[in-house]
Parts: structure tokens; C-alpha cells; sequence
């Protein structure tokens, strides 16, 4: 692993805990991990069947992933502090892991690693670049 490499999976990482806090795209998976999670604070028997149930009207199921939750799982992907440690491990071992596959191939299976690392450090660069609006007197 070399210095470009750390940067890279520490990049992907930061947009990846991003993407899950603040992106819209994953706002109803939040809200159900958010109620999984508040459900096992309150239910420390994760055996009940009082879990939060979501409803699809299109094809009628109740259970989702979510429901299926472990509550240390779920507990996970709620604190923004926690999964910010767990994450880089994730990255890591994906951009590494796949490198036992043929060269081409390693450098494809990279690029989600790679996209998720230059749109994090683009929003950097924007956010330092960014001049805030100044109305002239």
C-alpha cells in the first residue's frame, strides 16, 4: 500500500459515511434503520416480533433487509462516528481484494472505489474554492 492508496480508500470512505447521512437516495433506508435501532434500544429481546414493519404496495411484502436487521447492525449504521471507523476497513478490503483477479480486471473493479474518491475530493476542492456572496454597498 502506498501513499496514494491511503488516500484513495480514505477518500472513497469519508464519501461513502456521506452518502448514507446525507444523500436522499438512501433517506427511506435511514428512516427504517433509524426506527430498527430505536426498536432494539427499547426491546433488548431481539427475538420479539414487534419489530418496525415497512409495506410495499406494489408487491405486497412486509419484511424488508431492514426488518432482518441485526440490532448491532443497525445500532452501526447509525452512529456517523462508528461507521466512520468500519468503513475504510470495507474499502480497504475491496480495493485490495481485488487484486487477486487479472490486472484489467482489478483496475475495473477499482473505479467505484475511484468515483467515490474523486467526487469526495471534489467536494473538498469546492468547498475550499468557494468564495461566499458578498453584496457590494
Amino acid at each position: 500500500m502506498n501513499i496514494i492508496d491511503f488516500f484513495i480508500c480514505a477518500l472513497a470512505a469519508s464519501a461513502v459515511v456521506d452518502i448514507w447521512f446525507n444523500g436522499s437516495i438512501f433517506a427511506d433506508q435511514r428512516q427504517f434503520i433509524d426506527a430498527r435501532d430505536a426498536w432494539c434500544c427499547l426491546h433488548k429481546d431481539p427475538q420479539e416480533d414487534t419489530a418496525p414493519r415497512s409495506f410495499d404496495a406494489d408487491t405486497g411484502v412486509i419484511d424488508t433487509w431492514v426488518n432482518k436487521c441485526p440490532c448491532l447492525l443497525a445500532q452501526l449504521l447509525n452512529c456517523a462516528h462508528c461507521l466512520s471507523f468500519h468503513t475504510p476497513l470495507w474499502i480497504m478490503v475491496w480495493y485490495f481484494g481485488v487484486t487477486i483477479f487479472h490486472p484489467v480486471l482489478t483496475f475495473i473493479l477499482r473505479l467505484p472505489v475511484f468515483s467515490l474518491a474523486a467526487g469526495r475530493l471534489m467536494n473538498i476542492i469546492v468547498t475550499l474554492v468557494k468564495q461566499p456572496y458578498q453584496q457590494e454597498p
